[in-house]
């Protein structure tokens, strides 16, 4: 007997409100070149990853209520969900844009250059009026209710209307979401439907978009890179980085030297004239000073140069850093760069000539980093404690001298000046640091090129955190230990940030959302507290309890794979672990996304990974 459109409305109106959530694994752009060979199609924006081969999520429904009581955990699943389709938007344009220029898509060489393409345009589109929350949440509505209308014929299938009717609104309910997983878990029809409807929304949206773009023009402005930045950042850095990471050095001078140029620790002490930040850490002792390479009246110097410290110093040590470990090849050699090339690995763009073609960087953005390579010339080095390893025998020694040295053409020493930008620079490492690049002392890290790329005001926070997440990781890697807890206290010191005694929300704020950033920005894949209680933030005095509590940050997929073969060095017990570690990775679940749906936290089950802890009953369960 046919249903009316009305008997399914009334069963439809019984069925409690509630959510479909996708997880997306994260992924490299890298991987995904190939959808610039496909045709556009406006029709098919997106398709959900259970029927596309090349990247993989996992979707599933809850209850309103369910979602209410895990509100913070679900929101962020949705939101990352949404980033995703937003992506996938993106790509469609691209696509639309290549089909219209079909000798762009020749142009495409880096697919570095193309990660970061997309992620502009990601962000114009996020930006558009277009995509405001309203607007999915209007979305969300009407696809749920195909959804829901979709599953009731399915069911009436197997249930006859009357049956439906007779039921109490809770076995109804019970019946409708147990018959929708099972949908979900065939990956079948349901999934393709789904697919259609989304796309069916998305395609007014996209026709919207490319009107608006059309008009502005912004489009090819974006795109516009895809066509010349070949020459400049794509082959400058492609040779020498790791899924958009640099390396650098990571002995402990090297980070000292960052942390007294960053927290701007030189001041008046007793022994010296000049400014001078004082080291005390652990087994380290000394002091590093700011004391101009040859120059007259350099005392006067000197302290002016105290005030023009700043972050975008450490971006050019960071820079030099990786350009000399890219091209050394014979010791004492002289490695040439220019200031372009450090323009280029702040992330800065050259500035347009007037008819729209590149021009160039304007002369303050080389002022800018002349001084950073003056103030760094003017640092010099003196360790008198230090605790070093030769053949495995820990022996303290001492360390002078300074970081680099800049030379001529001629390879004679040569003092930079702010005022007097040069086009190329020589360059070598100071004694001090060399023995740190050879044999067993050679110890380099992996540092997310958005250290340098951050703002050095509006964004200190998210660059301070990159740089030293990317140095404890390294410090980490013989253990895999990565997912030790961070002391809140231990963070903030660590990135010279004061807590706001007068309004300490503040400094919680800013940095939750420098961590949501980081995330976004891939620097990390996933941070959560450790063991924090949200109900203490409503008690006077929680500051200081916040301030002791941890903090689990989870490095992102290229740091796990460069740090392997080091872990690889250590004990049996970490080889038991890899069984845990293996099955969690081929069933496509993050340590995160794990614990959660294991009800454990995020470090228990990193021990049990790394051989630290016994398995549970539970994670044993869920292995068989």
């Amino acid at each position: 007997m046919a249903v009316s459109v009305t008997e399914q409305m009334e069963v439809a109106e019984r069925i409690e409100d509630f959510y479909i959530l996708c997880v997306y694994e994260q992924y490299s752009m890298k991987k995904h070149v190939q959808f610039l060979k496909k045709e556009f199609n406006q029709s098919k924006i997106i398709e959900l990853p259970e029927v596309h081969h090349t990247f993989h999520a996992k979707s599933f429904v809850v209850w309103a209520k369910t979602y209410e009581q895990n509100e913070a955990l679900f929101y962020n699943i949705r939101m990352q969900a949404r980033k995703e389709t937003v992506m996938e938007i993106a790509k469609a344009l691209v696509a639309y844009h290549f089909e219209e220029h079909p000798t762009l898509e020749k142009k495409l060489k880096n697919p570095t250059i193309l990660d970061e393409t997309m992620h502009e345009l990601q962000q114009l589109i996020q930006q558009t009026t277009f995509l405001s929350d309203e607007r999915w949440l209007t979305f969300y509505y009407d696809f749920k209710n195909q959804v829901k209308n979709w599953v009731i014929v399915k069911l009436l299938d197997h249930v006859s209307i009357e049956e439906l009717r007779q039921m109490n609104d809770t076995d109804l309910n019970y019946l409708f979401f147990d018959f929708f997983s099972q949908q979900l878990a065939e990956k079948g029809e349901f999934m393709q439907v789904m697919t259609d409807a989304t796309n069916a929304y998305l395609e007014k949206w996209l026709e919207e978009i490319l009107c608006e773009l059309k008009k502005t023009n912004q489009l090819p402005k974006i795109l516009h890179h895809l066509q010349d930045e070949k020459t400049k950042m794509g082959e400058f850095t492609a040779q020498f980085t790791v899924e958009n990471h640099l390396f650098v050095m990571n002995n402990l001078p090297y980070q000292l030297v960052r942390e007294a140029i960053y927290k701007k620790n030189f001041e008046h002490h007793i022994g010296s004239p000049y400014p001078t930040a004082i080291v005390l850490k652990g087994n380290t002792e000394g002091r590093f000073e700011i004391n101009p390479f040859v120059r007259d009246h350099a005392l006067q110097y000197a302290w002016e140069q105290v005030g023009k410290i700043s972050d975008i110093d450490v971006d050019v040590f960071d820079a030099l850093c990786n350009v000399f470990l890219s091209r050394k090849r014979q010791p004492n050699e002289l490695i040439k760069v220019t200031i372009t090339d450090l323009l280029h690995y702040r992330g800065l763009k050259p500035k347009r000539s007037g008819d729209g073609r590149r021009g160039g960087y304007d002369h303050k953005q080389k002022i800018q980093i002349m001084q950073s390579l003056c103030n760094i010339q003017s640092i010099h080095m003196s360790l008198t404690k230090l605790l070093s390893f030769e053949k495995g025998t820990p022996q303290y020694t001492t360390l002078k001298g300074r970081t680099f040295l800049f030379k001529d053409a001629l390879g004679q020493d040569f003092a930079l000046s702010p005022h007097e930008p040069v086009k190329e620079i020589y360059f070598s490492l100071d004694e001090a640091f060399a023995h740190y690049l050879t044999g067993a002392g050679r110890q380099v890290a992996l540092q997310h090129m958005k250290a340098l790329h951050y703002h050095p005001t509006q964004q200190l926070h998210e660059k301070r955190l990159s740089r030293y997440l990317s140095w404890r990781w390294r410090t980490q890697a013989r253990k895999a230990d990565y997912l030790a807890p961070n002391a809140i206290r231990t963070l903030l010191d660590s990135i010279g940030i004061p807590m706001n005694e007068r309004l300490p929300s503040r400094t919680r704020e800013r940095l939750e959302k420098a961590l949501d950033q980081l995330e976004a920005d891939g620097v990390i894949q996933s941070w959560q507290y450790e063991k924090w209680d949200e109900s203490i933030a409503e008690f006077k005095g929680w500051a200081k309890i916040w301030l002791e509590t941890g903090i689990i940050i989870e490095p992102p997929v290229a740091i796990l794979k460069q740090y392997a073969t080091i872990e690889r060095k250590t004990t049996k017990k970490v080889e038991k672990k890899k069984t845990l570690k293996e099955v969690r990775q081929q069933r496509n679940y993050s340590l995160l996304q794990l614990a959660e749906e294991l009800q454990l936290s995020i470090s228990e089950l990193g021990e049990m990974e790394r051989g630290l802890r016994p398995l549970t009953k539970k994670v044993q369960s869920w292995l068989e």
